[in-house]
This record gives C-alpha cells, sequence and structure tokens, in this order.
C-alpha cells in the first residue's frame, strides 16, 4: 500500500509539472476579461489595427539600466473597447479601478486606472508588440510597458490574460475595515 501511494504522489507530481510546463512561454494571443462587457481574444493583427504609438522608456534591469523603444495599442484603447461596468452613481468610480496583468507563467502586474486614463494621469502604457522596429520574439507578442517606472517590474512579458476590475470586488471593507467605507 505504501509503494502505491509512492506510485501516485510521483504521478501527480509529473502532471503537475506538465501542466506548468505548457502555461508558461510564448503567447501568441491573450484573452481580456473581468467586468467588462465585452470579453474578447487578442491576436497580433488585433493588436496592429489599434492606433499605434511609440514609447522611449528606460528603466533599471537585472543587468543595469535599459533602453527600450517600444510600439504598442495604449491599455486605454483596450479597456475602453471592453467596456467597464463602471458604477454612473458613484463618482470618479473609475478611479476604483484597475487592470490586472498576467504572463503565461504567471508573472502578474497591477496598473491603476487613474495612470493610464488621459483624463488623470495620462501615462501612456502600452500592449507592446515590436521594440526597436522588431517583433517582441522571447517576450511574446505583447508586453506590458508601464513608462515612467524606474524598475522593470511591472513589464509583464508574454501577456496571456487582462482583467478589468474594481477594488471594490474584493469586500466592501477594501482594504482595512477600521477606515470606514467612504
Amino acid at each position: 500500500m505504501p509503494l502505491l501511494i509512492a506510485v501516485a504522489l510521483l504521478l501527480a507530481s509529473v502532471a503537475a509539472a506538465t501542466t506548468v510546463a505548457q502555461s508558461t512561454g510564448f503567447s501568441p494571443s491573450f484573452r481580456v476579461g473581468g467586468r467588462i462587457l465585452h470579453p474578447k481574444t487578442y491576436t497580433l493583427a488585433d493588436l496592429q489595427a489599434l492606433p499605434a504609438h511609440d514609447v522611449t522608456v528606460t528603466f533599471q534591469g537585472p543587468g543595469g539600466a535599459q533602453t527600450h523603444q517600444y510600439r504598442g495599442a495604449l491599455l486605454f484603447d483596450i479597456a475602453t473597447a471592453a467596456a467597464p461596468r463602471f458604477d454612473a452613481d458613484q463618482k470618479n468610480d473609475q478611479l476604483r479601478w484597475y487592470a490586472h496583468v498576467t504572463a503565461t507563467d504567471n508573472y502578474q502586474a497591477i496598473v491603476s486606472w487613474g495612470e493610464f486614463d488621459p483624463g488623470f494621469e495620462g501615462k501612456q502604457v502600452l500592449l507592446a508588440y515590436e521594440d526597436a522596429g522588431k517583433l517582441l520574439a522571447t517576450d511574446g507578442m505583447a508586453r506590458l510597458v508601464v513608462p515612467g517606472d524606474l524598475k522593470g517590474g511591472r513589464y509583464v512579458s508574454n501577456v496571456s490574460r487582462i482583467s478589468f476590475e474594481s477594488a471594490l470586488d474584493r469586500g466592501d471593507q477594501f482594504p482595512f475595515p477600521f477606515f470606514g467605507n467612504d
């Protein structure tokens, strides 16, 4: 009996490792979802059909300062097409919202709505598909680019999913109940 349990555990661990291996690597598309009206899967052609924007960014990476010239679609354009379900009765409800970006290896980053909305900070946050005039290769079909970040931690490569959510979806007491709900 102990041998059967050991074999079962070994097979389960191999199956889990295979599942992880299949979910990492180059992403040829990404899904947009969350609290939106129009979920969609984007391919390279879909991104290229949106207005192209260019940004030159410099940030600290593992090997020191890196400078890149990215081209891509604005996160705001993708968000607008998705039609988030803002609460019209809440003043500036969009300021409670964020984009949750996930890579094929489950690396994740958050960008608040106020950062990329032209009516607020208006940062040109991109879903880049080119760097220095060449299609991205090892970074997947799309890479999240957040201009102005001093470190490249929110530069998500191999984007597989973007979810538009409200912080209030995390519960009425977000983030701390003792501060009240104003």
